[in-house]
């Protein structure tokens, strides 16, 4: 494999900020489809390769993959990605704040009463 420009480099480290965000909020759902990206007054899912990504493997272990921690090991796996699998780093990039949005559905409430046969 060729050595990266610093560009290139770049590219990939942000690339990895913006997927350890999305790994910081998958705390609070599992269900990434939840996860929204706040820019400029839209919302926008997040990016559709961070959901293969994440469908690609369990939660947990691209929670510890994707921290600071590992962070030389989890650029190296995006760029095995890029030269092997043609997954472009910029993919995964997107800005604007994070939030969880859950399903809005209706709700119904019952009430209960009881019947005057049962009644004391």
């Amino acid at each position: 494999m060729r050595e990266l420009t610093k560009k290139e480099t770049e590219v990939f480290r942000v690339a990895f900020n913006c997927i350890c965000r999305v790994v910081a909020i998958t705390h609070t759902t599992t269900n990434l489809f939840e996860i929204k990206v706040f820019n400029k007054r839209e919302t926008k899912n997040i990016p559709s390769s961070m959901i293969r990504l994440f469908s690609s493997d369990n939660l947990s272990s691209i929670q510890s993959k994707f921290c600071n921690m590992n962070e030389k090991e989890a650029i190296d796996s995006l760029v095995h990605d890029c030269f092997n699998k043609g997954i472009q780093p910029n993919t995964y990039i997107f800005s604007g704040l994070l939030g969880v949005q859950k399903v809005k559905v209706h709700e119904t409430t019952y009430e209960h009463t009881e019947s005057s046969r049962y009644a004391a």
